[in-house]
């Protein structure tokens, strides 16, 4: 059949064989089991408060120490910091 212009030609649309999900029962939604999470351990990421050598006491202001690993801030005189970091920081000598 020849279609002449502005004509649209329909079709019938055959049937889609029905796909089957082999792990889910027939009518439910839902699979057999429930999802669990991967049990999840609490832990507190451990810090260590460190006070910057030669801060008096009373002196108030903050101070940033800068090494290769990192920029340190401390609030007058006082941080907390991971235990890596405190270690690095009392081998460079800026912590007591």
């Amino acid at each position: 059949m020849k279609e002449e212009p502005g004509e649209k030609t329909v079709t019938e649309a055959q049937d889609t064989p029905k796909v089957e999900n082999k792990d889910s029962k027939e009518g439910s939604n839902t699979p057999d089991t429930e999802p669990t999470a991967p049990p999840t351990v609490e832990t507190k990421p451990q810090k260590e408060s460190v006070v910057l050598r030669g801060w008096d006491e009373g002196r108030e202001g903050s101070h940033a120490v800068h090494l290769k690993e990192g920029i340190f801030t401390f609030i007058n005189g006082k941080a907390d910091f991971s235990p890596e970091a405190a270690e690095a920081l009392r081998l460079a000598g800026y912590v007591e």
